[in-house]
């Protein structure tokens, strides 16, 4: 019973890895920005505080940078 428990316990480290990087690429493969979905009433989101935002959240650095992050 407790080789169970471990085994299942130890098998959690490598299923919420594979989950996190799974919905981590999906995300990344959505089509348009997260800033995309704030404009509500359809205005589009100044491109300079676009950029800025992407710079606050580390949007702007390379995939592998911000799955490390």
């Amino acid at each position: 019973m407790v080789q169970y428990v471990i085994r299942r316990v130890l098998w959690t480290i490598p299923v919420l890895w594979l989950v996190a990087t799974v919905t981590f690429l999906l995300m990344h493969s959505a089509p348009g920005s997260p800033w995309d979905a704030k404009s509500t009433d359809g205005r589009q989101l100044d491109p300079a505080l676009e950029a800025s935002f992407n710079r606050q959240y580390g949007l702007d650095e390379p995939l592998l940078v911000q799955y490390g992050t």
